[in-house]
């Protein structure tokens, strides 16, 4: 496709070229999905899982719950700590609180990808995993300037599992011991779709209002596995988790100073319905189809279908952020508590953030390091699970920037490259626990155009 750059107009052009790559990242997003779950179902020997390892995994401890719950899905988001419901960029549309959407100027497409390298380490070994998600797609829009109304479409992830571990031991079989190879594995996680709109009643106050609808599978597998003796079949026990629900977000916006602005953003608790079905698989050579993959197997059981109910419980998110000219400072903190679902593990989680902005310049004529933005924040995070009575914190750094790949008219319409760098660690060596040191790359890519202009009235 070519090209073609207008200075003095709209050129429908970056709309195509934007589709296209949209397209081409979400093909090969699905398409490396396929792979590594089929990859990940299949019978191996433990040589064998422990090199799938290397590349699918890492978010070890997602193995709890419905898995890692994803607290911002948006590029300068994750390169500013997390840190969303308080900062204004128009030009990129805010994952976090929707009353932000009163600030889009123009037709918004934006679509992310997150990279992901782990260094997985206990009290012996190390092992490094990785693995790659969409983080978001999203389309919005003003839609009628005198009350700063806007909307917006959005799918992303609400939690992700993506783990492998692997255990060698011995297992008593009759009058003897043999070795036994237990790999443990997940995939999946939950989705919403988020549909909402925000409007701006009076200068000073902007308020948001967004439905939910999540949806999503998590898979958990168990093979185990004898490699020193043939005579003893292998087996695969596999779980099915299938979740549906709705849910609601509240947010609001008030700048009490010119400089100052406050973002409040309420999720109340969801209920959503729990599917799982148990399926047993013991494996005697024979190769038979099972679903998408294939399996080594001579009996295949559901051992049970059963329904019940997950709560999300309600979040609290208050943020604030201070400008100086063309610089920002900005502090966030969550509050969750996910006891109420009275699971062993489940705890309280909370996550406290710093940001700071140093904002592009707006002149048309701007050029060279003064068209971008630069951020950089930090965090630390308790999450929703305790280990062995231990609290699994997490600690990070994060840094990025926008790259403008088109001239940008004087209100900042244009194609954006967004990268935002998350490095960190989360969990602990003690107690025979897991510690992950991690680096994170998510990669937008945002699109404004002026299709149409706000109604007057």
């Amino acid at each position: 496709m070519v090209l073609v750059f207008e200075l003095d107009g709209v050129s429908v052009v970056y709309i195509f070229l934007c589709l296209e790559i949209f397209y081409l990242c979400c093909f090969f997003f699905f398409q490396a999905e396929d792979g590594i779950r089929d990859l990940v179902r299949s019978r191996g020997l433990g040589d064998v899982y422990k090199r799938q390892g290397q590349n699918n995994g890492g978010r070890s401890y997602s193995v709890f719950n419905i898995g890692d719950i994803q607290q911002s899905a948006n590029s300068c988001g994750v390169s500013r700590a997390g840190i969303e419901s308080s900062v204004s960029l128009p030009g990129s549309i805010n994952s976090v609180n929707p009353a932000l959407w009163s600030d889009l100027i123009a037709v918004t497409l934006q679509t992310s990808l997150m990279f992901e390298q782990y260094k997985v380490s206990d009290s012996k070994s190390s092992l490094y995993q990785n693995n790659t998600k969409l983080q978001n797609f999203s389309l919005g829009f003003p839609y009628y300037e005198k009350l700063g109304a806007g909307f917006c479409l959005a799918i992303r992830p609400y939690s992700i599992v993506s783990y492998v571990s692997q255990l060698k031991g011995l297992a008593p079989i009759d009058t003897f011991k043999t070795t036994s190879l237990t790999t443990t594995s997940g995939q999946g996680g939950i989705s919403e779709i988020i549909v909402g709109s925000s409007i701006r009643p009076f200068k000073g106050l902007q308020l948001g209002i967004a439905g939910s609808r999540y949806f999503g599978e998590i898979t958990k597998e168990t093979n185990v596995d004898f490699p020193e003796n043939s005579t003893i079949n292998s087996a695969a026990y596999i779980s099915h988790d299938y979740y549906t629900g709705i849910g609601l977000k509240l947010g609001a916006i008030i700048n009490p100073l010119e400089n100052l602005t406050l973002g409040f953003v309420l999720e109340p608790s969801s209920k959503l319905m729990k599917e799982r079905t148990n399926v047993i698989i013991r494996f005697n050579g024979r190769i038979i189809d099972a679903g998408n993959t294939q399996y080594l197997e001579d009996a295949s059981d559901t051992l049970a279908k059963i329904t019940s109910d997950y709560q999300i419980p309600t979040k609290l998110t208050f943020g604030a952020t201070y400008k100086i000219g063309r610089t920002g400072i900005s502090s966030e903190v969550n509050l969750q508590d996910w006891s109420i679902n009275n699971d062993v593990n489940s705890t309280s989680s909370n996550k406290i953030a710093i940001g700071f902005d140093y904002f592009a310049n707006s002149s048309y004529n701007a050029s060279g390091l003064d068209k971008l933005s630069f951020r950089l924040g930090a965090y630390k995070e308790k999450s929703y699970y305790k280990v062995l009575s231990e609290d699994i914190n997490s600690i990070g750094f994060t840094f990025g920037t926008s790259i403008p790949l088109t001239k940008l008219t004087t209100l900042n319409s244009g194609m954006m490259l967004d990268l935002g760098f998350d490095i960190g660690s989360r969990g602990t060596t003690n107690k025979g626990l897991t510690e992950e040191i991690y680096g994170k790359l998510s990669l937008g890519l945002s699109l404004s155009e002026f299709w149409f202009i706000r109604t007057r009235k």
